[in-house]
């Protein structure tokens, strides 16, 4: 890889971890600012589920617009849109603007996410987009820690209001390095028969049923873990920040080893299906547990294979395009992905409300049936540029 290209990968995965650490920032803050302003708790959950959906449903047609007017003004666009979220977020002297700063923010994280996997691809050498891969990925988990922290240490000494605009740094570094990423506008056709052929073939099937696989269980942890960490293990608040800690720095690491593995491998199917099966495992493991040490080592053993499922599908969808339709296609992955998450925690919200061991255990369940239905539907993605869509194993 050469020196430019290394630069404008590294410019990348800066904005991933700036634009992130905003947008995480602004997702802490949110809520506290609701409070203040007397939203109920009711209220603090809708506005988080807009700005999700939101995402889900803007992630394709951004995907489009991505191979439309080009990698570059995706990215701005969308770093500009989380900008202006953060703004109104920290400006409103109401909660119903709040939900509008939420709707801003979900059409920035979900084209940011669709702008940021086309542009990287674009940007390495085919070899190596599972290492690509892996950096990116882990400057988003750098971006969720660090944001958050940032914010809650400015906190102890200025007001929820003042934090919001002070951590609107993040969104205006991003923007900055935004003009860093290679641009250039490039002929895209979103015409109805070529999506319905996309979506038609046996591997991308799989792929989208993967994806949403470990969407609604990696979803269902994180939307539950907080809460089940106090009432479930009986941890104390700053206990439970440093569990959310540790699972993300574990994430992260492990998220540079799974780029490497993906790179190695012509398919990537039995990743996945392994990184969703052992994630489900834990899930039904992690109510059977009690204390702060077990359920280190429950998601310690289990994180690294959410992560290696998320790096072995991002390189599947990258291998499934081309340069015409790679944000088309990375647009799918995104979508897919959002609705996983965010439809996780409602789905498994029932059982849950009846007892945490009925709420992982149905969670975890359904997860190792959708991962052994992945190889079932038949897995397409090889490594090539000069077709579309590969032929079916």
């Amino acid at each position: 890889m050469g020196l430019f290209t290394r630069n404008r990968a590294l410019a990348i995965y800066l904005i991933a971890g700036t634009s992130f650490g905003g947008g995480l920032a602004r997702n802490f803050l949110t809520p506290l600012r609701a409070d203040q302003l007397g939203a109920n708790r009711l209220t603090i959950g809708l506005i988080a589920t807009v700005g999700l959906l939101v995402a889900a449903a803007l992630s394709l047609p951004s995907g489009y617009l991505t191979d439309r007017l080009g990698r570059r003004t995706m990215v701005l666009l969308s770093i500009a849109f989380g900008l202006l979220s953060q703004l109104l977020s920290a400006a409103t002297p109401s909660v119903w603007l709040l939900f509008v700063a939420a709707v801003i923010g979900g059409i920035g994280i979900g084209a940011a996410q669709t702008a940021l996997f086309a542009a990287i691809v674009d940007t390495v050498e085919q070899q190596h987009v599972g290492r690509a891969m892996g950096w990116l990925t882990f400057s988003m988990q750098a971006g969720f820690l660090i944001g958050p922290a940032t914010a809650g240490v400015l906190l102890a000494a200025v007001s929820v209001q003042q934090d919001l605009w002070i951590v609107s740094a993040f969104w205006l570094a991003a923007l900055a390095l935004g003009f860093l990423v290679r641009g250039g506008a490039r002929p895209a056709s979103w015409r109805f028969e070529v999506v319905t052929e996309l979506i038609r073939r046996p591997g991308f099937q799989a792929v989208l049923l993967g994806t949403l696989a470990i969407g609604m269980v990696w979803g269902t942890i994180q939307g539950y873990l907080p809460i089940f960490g106090v009432q479930g293990l009986r941890l104390p608040g700053s206990q439970v920040g440093f569990l959310l800690a540790v699972q993300a720095a574990v994430n992260g690491v492990s998220r540079l080893v799974a780029g490497r593995l993906t790179d190695r491998l012509r398919r990537q199917w039995p990743l996945v299906v392994a990184g969703v099966a052992f994630t489900s495992l834990a899930v039904m493991v992690l109510p059977h547990v009690m204390g702060f040490g077990p359920a280190v080592v429950v998601l310690g053993l289990s994180v690294p294979f959410t992560a290696l499922a998320f790096i072995a599908l991002s390189v599947s969808y990258a291998n499934l395009s081309t340069n015409e339709n790679r944000g088309l296609v990375m647009g799918f992955y995104s979508s897919a992905l959002f609705v996983g998450l965010g439809l996780g925690p409602a789905v498994y919200g029932p059982a849950m409300q009846a007892s945490y061991v009925e709420g992982f255990t149905l969670c975890g369940s359904v997860g190792l049936a959708m991962a052994a239905l992945v190889p079932a539907v038949r897995w397409a993605p090889r490594r090539t540029r000069s077709v579309v869509l590969p032929p079916a194993a």
